[in-house]
């Protein structure tokens, strides 16, 4: 039987707090197979592609489990030989409605990727399809196929990118230190016509004026004390790719000029030259200033801005989009295995899980991997606890900018005020039961009928309410 995209999920629903939607045994099936099949002819047509070499990437495929199967073998091995130890596993969990918790600890002991079954199958098999993409063409830097978020607001500004990626044309990049706006550079030109070709990034805020043009434009020997040879500027080695220029609000005005001349022209004239040199360079700018104010008040250029401003991408701060910090933190978790040269995975317990969603994150992503990062390196157990935070994320201050309700909740910041106040009567109901078993849990260490006659409940309603919640009492047996 052929299952069509359209009919395994045909409506795109907005995201919905966690655990609000489900789906059934059956329809999970038909969704496993459809994504199986959609995994298979990716592969196919991956080897068929893959540039030289690709093909012993390959030789380790991607693939698809469902989340028990995935949890067994992530702690047993699989059949053919892939173990927990392999931190280059490359396996994609397909999980039904996964909570903040259960996503990142899938992520955490090895997958891939978290696909929820409750979102529509044309996504997913489109991401699906950008992992294997990525793999056969041995790409190391990430494609926007591969960044997935669960947060409405960030959606809207991938969605954007994508549509712009196989134009090249200008792009602004804005938003707060951290927010990832080289990282999500990097994507739109691996997911672009020039992927191939050089990525070069100039930081215009970490050089003197005088450096900082000459790094930009190149130079002729003997154009100025020092210049005893020819060297090439960042637009020539960038030639027929892209060019980052990270912090271009910090830029000279008279700079600005040469730079606008370079746009319009395709041509660059090294200092001392007579002649210019012709370049193809997609440029890309970012920039941590409120930019449109720097024009307003004549700091910059209001022509070089339009003429940056063809594509602009507010990369939105971490707590409005805190709905992605568990997958964010899986990831993270993931990487630094290899990075610190550990083999075990590492975990976040929930209380540590709660404060993190709970701070406002003024250094964002950056700041979020930094003190995971400090966490490990302290803490050599493997088991991150809230003790293990820094203060300041343990204990939150009450900024008036800090996160909203919805953090408590698992819920979007962007779509906070989309819900009725039915749903978030329910968000909040989830979010106090689930709460309220977990520190039952954690003080019967795991025993299910003691933490049940304590909640004066069955003990079959009680592992209802577990598996509803992703809570596995095996987790609570060495609880402190």
């Amino acid at each position: 039987m052929i299952v069509r995209e359209s009919t395994v999920r045909p409506d795109a629903a907005p995201i919905a707090p966690s655990g609000a939607r489900t789906v059934d045994a059956a329809t999970r099936r038909t969704l496993l197979e459809h994504l199986q099949r959609v995994l298979e002819q990716a592969l196919a047509r991956g080897r068929r592609r893959a540039a030289t070499g690709a093909d012993a990437v390959l030789e380790r495929p991607v693939r698809l489990l469902d989340e028990r199967a995935f949890r067994s073998w992530s702690s047993t091995g699989p059949p053919d030989g892939l173990g927990p130890g392999s931190v280059d596993a490359r396996v994609v969990v397909l999980a039904d409605a996964p909570t903040p918790s259960r996503r990142l600890h899938l992520l955490a002991s090895g997958a891939l990727a978290v696909f929820d079954a409750s979102e529509p199958a044309a996504d997913l098999s489109r991401r699906l399809r950008g992992i294997v993409e990525r793999i056969a063409r041995g790409r190391r830097e990430p494609t926007l196929q591969d960044l997935g978020t669960r947060s409405g607001v960030m959606a809207a500004v991938l969605d954007q990118a994508r549509r712009s990626a196989a134009a090249c044309v200008s792009l602004l990049l804005t938003g707060e230190t951290g927010v990832g706006k080289e990282h999500l550079a990097r994507a739109v030109h691996a997911s672009g016509p020039r992927w191939q070709r050089p990525f070069v990034t100039l930081n215009c805020g970490a050089l003197p004026e005088n450096l900082l043009e000459s790094q930009l434009f190149g130079h002729e020997r003997g154009a100025f004390t020092g210049a005893d040879r020819q060297q090439k500027g960042f637009f020539e080695m960038a030639d027929g790719g892209t060019l980052l220029l990270d912090e271009i609000g910090e830029m000279p005005l008279h700079l600005q000029v040469k730079l606008l001349n370079v746009l319009e022209s395709h041509e660059v004239l090294r200092l001392g030259a007579q002649r210019p040199v012709g370049v193809d360079v997609r440029v890309m700018a970012a920039t941590n200033r409120d930019i449109e104010a720097d024009v307003a008040s004549g700091r910059f250029r209001a022509d070089l801005f339009y003429r940056i401003n063809v594509i602009h991408l507010r990369v939105p701060p971490l707590r409005r989009r805190a709905a992605d910090i568990p997958e964010l933190v899986g990831r993270f978790l993931f990487d630094f295995r290899s990075d610190l040269g550990s083999a075990a995975f590492a975990t976040v317990d929930d209380a540590a899980l709660q404060a993190l969603l709970g701070h406002a994150w003024p250094g964002n992503v950056r700041e979020l991997r930094n003190v995971l990062e400090r966490c490990l390196v302290l803490n050599r157990s493997g088991r991150i606890s809230a003790d293990d935070l820094p203060r300041e994320v343990r204990e939150p201050s009450a900024a008036v900018d800090g996160p909203a309700p919805a953090v408590v909740l698992g819920v979007d910041d962007g779509q906070w005020d989309r819900l009725s106040l039915r749903q978030v009567r329910d968000a909040a109901v989830r979010a106090a039961e689930r709460a309220y078993i977990t520190r039952l849990l954690r003080q019967t260490r795991g025993r299910v009928g003691l933490t049940a006659t304590r909640a004066g409940i069955r003990p079959r309603s009680l592992y209802d309410k577990m598996r509803a919640h992703g809570l596995r009492k095996e987790e609570f047996r060495c609880a402190p």
